[in-house]
C-alpha cells in the first residue's frame, strides 16, 4: 500500500474538522457562529453544528447564550498546560538524572502519574553493566508493586490510594504487598524514611528505589528512581549508599521546578491529577 493510500486509508475527516474548528475559535478569540465556522474549516453548517455541540458535551467549548455562538472553554489550555509541565518535568530532570547516572552506574528512570498507573517519560540506561533491565520510556505499571508507583502513593494524597485499594492489589511477585493494611503501614515508613523501594516485588532478582518530585505548588509532579539486580547491589547498599543519591536528585529536580521547601517542613502529599 502506497503512502497516500495509507493516508487515505486512516483518515478521519470528522477528527479534521474538530481540530480545524478548535483552531478557528482559538484564532478568532471571540465567540464563533455555526456559519462562520463553517465557513472558516470549509464544511457545511450541519456538520459544523453537529462536532460544536459533541465538542461542547466534552466541555471543549460552551455555547453563548441567545445562539450568539461558540467559545472554548479552558479545557484544551489545561490539556496544553498538562504536556507543557511534563516536558518542564523532564527538561528539570535532565541533568540531575544524567548526574546520578554517572556517580552509581546504574538504571535511572522518571515518572509520572497516568490513570492511577506510574509511566516512565525518561530513562537513562547504566554505562557499564552487561545487564539491562528491561522497559522503559512509554512503559507503565501498577501503583503498589515497584518503587516509583509506591513514591506516587506515599505523596500522592488519600483519594489517590483509596482509588487504588478500591481496584484491587494485584499479586505480581511472592514478595508484592497485597493486603490494604499491609500497604497502609508500608506507606507510612515510605513517608518517614524519604524514598520508596522496591524489594523483587514486581520482578524477582530486581530490586527499586525512587522517591517524590514536587512542583512549584507542591503537587507531586513525578517520581525519581533506579533501578538494579539483586546481583549487584544489597538491600542495606540500595537503601543506605545510594538512598541519599537518589533524595538529593529528586530535590535538585523539585528545585529546578520551583518547589521551595523549608528545612524542616514535611513534603507535601497530594499529586497532580492525570
Amino acid at each position: 500500500m502506497t503512502p497516500r493510500a495509507m493516508k487515505a486509508k486512516y483518515d478521519a475527516p470528522a477528527v479534521r474538522l474538530a481540530v480545524r474548528l478548535v483552531e478557528c475559535l482559538a484564532d478568532r478569540g471571540r465567540p464563533v457562529g455555526v456559519s462562520e465556522a463553517a465557513r472558516a474549516v470549509g464544511t457545511n453548517k450541519n456538520m459544523a453544528y453537529r462536532i460544536l455541540a459533541t465538542l461542547a458535551r466534552e466541555g471543549w467549548v460552551h455555547a453563548e447564550p441567545e445562539g450568539a455562538g461558540y467559545g472554548l472553554t479552558l479545557q484544551p489550555f489545561r490539556a496544553a498546560a498538562r504536556v507543557v509541565n511534563r516536558l518542564d518535568l523532564v527538561t528539570a530532570a535532565e541533568g540531575p538524572m544524567r548526574s546520578l547516572r554517572d556517580a552509581i552506574d546504574e538504571y535511572v528512570y522518571l515518572g509520572v502519574l497516568r490513570h492511577d498507573r506510574v509511566l516512565f517519560v525518561r530513562d537513562l540506561r547504566p554505562r557499564a553493566k552487561p545487564v539491562q533491565v528491561a522497559g522503559g520510556v512509554g512503559y507503565d505499571y501498577p501503583l503498589h508493586d515497584n518503587a516509583p508507583g509506591k513514591a506516587l502513593l506515599a505523596w500522592g494524597g488519600e483519594s489517590l490510594l483509596d482509588r487504588v485499594l478500591r481496584a484491587g492489589l494485584r499479586r505480581t511477585t511472592p514478595r508484592t504487598i497485597a493486603d490494604p493494611a499491609a500497604l497502609r503501614r508500608h506507606l507510612a515508613e515510605t513517608r518517614r524514611r524519604g524514598f520508596a523501594t522496591d524489594l523483587e516485588e514486581n520482578i524477582p532478582g530486581v530490586r527499586c528505589l525512587a522517591v517524590p518530585v514536587f512542583d512549584r505548588d507542591g503537587a507531586v509532579a513525578g517520581t525519581v528512581g533506579i533501578t538494579t539486580l539483586t546481583a549487584f547491589r544489597t538491600v542495606k547498599e540500595l537503601t543506605g549508599t545510594l538512598g541519599p543519591a537518589v533524595i538529593e536528585t529528586g530535590r535538585l529536580i523539585s528545585e529546578r521546578l520551583g518547589y521551595a521547601a523549608s528545612p524542616d517542613a514535611a513534603p507535601p502529599s497530594r499529586s497532580r491529577r492525570r
